[in-house]
């Protein structure tokens, strides 16, 4: 028996989420239910695994518990990069050993390949996932001698990149800060609120049962299934996931086995028509640093009009 005593912070308004139109959101659970399977959060790793799991079992009863309203929570509040190359942060020159990075690859690629696959059965808007790649930005010396390290790496894995000079750099951007590039093709550019939202959605017109607002208070083995409490209602499940990232601990498990790291991002107002002409270069582009400690950047456009994303430690 788990009984949760520590829940999320309250972290304000999601900035992706408030570039959107307001949601309905699905019903808090207020009753005793039962499922063939119960999902424990709906971010990214839960409504996969609900994706998943009705290809899998086709008339299943699948139940997915989310605490907040989907898109609120981690999922709707990172600068949206799924990555399929390895970028390892804690060695000095990303370059790990090759037949693991290939499993690495191999994996993150099969994981963005269902993201899109999932995109188009559920018709999602373009922006919301956007299969361009990514560029390794360098700002200094350091950066310029991590991005030509890692470009060897890629070239002895077989993997295609380009290196940008700064004047392709300043191209793209406006602005000479940037002294270079590496771009590699694989990585998928996402809206995250947006992609979020709409899978969600996706997954319940399908049938999938969605309660938000629903936070677990208490997890535990009756017999053969697990019984699950929140504040007005519960979840009596032949199987549990929980895809809650890093609060699995507060469930009891991995405890003093795992270390959290806050991330910081911030995003500005829409910019004026006179700020978007002064500012030149193009308009959507997203920079992850060549330096495992610097800043992640994106230019955005669509939805919520022109604006600039940052996000560091």
């Amino acid at each position: 028996m788990s009984t949760v005593n520590h829940f999320f912070a309250d972290l304000g308004e999601a900035g992706w989420n408030q570039l959107l139109p307001a949601r309905q959101p699905q019903p808090t659970l207020d009753n005793d239910i039962d499922a063939d399977y119960l999902i424990i959060g709906a971010g990214f790793a839960g409504l996969a695994a609900a994706r998943r799991l009705m290809q899998l079992e086709k008339g299943a009863k699948i139940v997915l518990l989310e605490a907040r309203q989907v898109g609120e929570g981690p999922s709707g509040r990172n600068s949206g990069f799924m990555i399929d190359l390895p970028h390892e942060v804690s060695s000095s020159h990303y370059a790990g050993q090759a037949s693991r990075d290939q499993i690495q690859i191999r994996m993150n690629r099969t994981a963005i390949e269902f993201a899109r696959k999932m995109v188009d059965s559920y018709h999602l808007p373009e922006e919301a996932y956007l299969p361009v790649g990514k560029i390794n930005a360098a700002a200094t010396k350091a950066g310029l001698d991590h991005n030509e390290s890692y470009a060897r790496h890629l070239d002895a894995l077989g993997e295609p990149c380009r290196m940008l000079d700064a004047a392709e750099m300043q191209s793209l951007t406006g602005s000479g800060y940037y002294q270079g590039g590496l771009w590699t093709p694989g990585t998928a550019i996402i809206q995250p609120a947006m992609y979020i939202r709409g899978i969600a959605d996706g997954l319940v017109g399908a049938g999938c049962h969605l309660f938000e607002q629903s936070p677990v208070i208490d997890l535990k083995v009756q017999g053969q299934y697990w019984r699950i409490s929140t504040e007005s209602g519960s979840v009596k499940a032949a199987k549990t996931i929980l895809a809650v990232n890093g609060l699995i601990q507060n469930f009891g498990y991995y405890r003093r086995r795992l270390m959290h790291f806050n991330l910081y991002a911030s995003m500005t107002r829409e910019l004026s028509e006179q700020e978007v002409n002064q500012l030149g270069g193009e308009s959507k582009w997203a920079f992850t640093p060549a330096d495992p400690l610097g800043s992640t950047v994106r230019r955005i456009s669509g939805t919520g009009g022109h604006r600039l994303l940052i996000r560091n430690r």
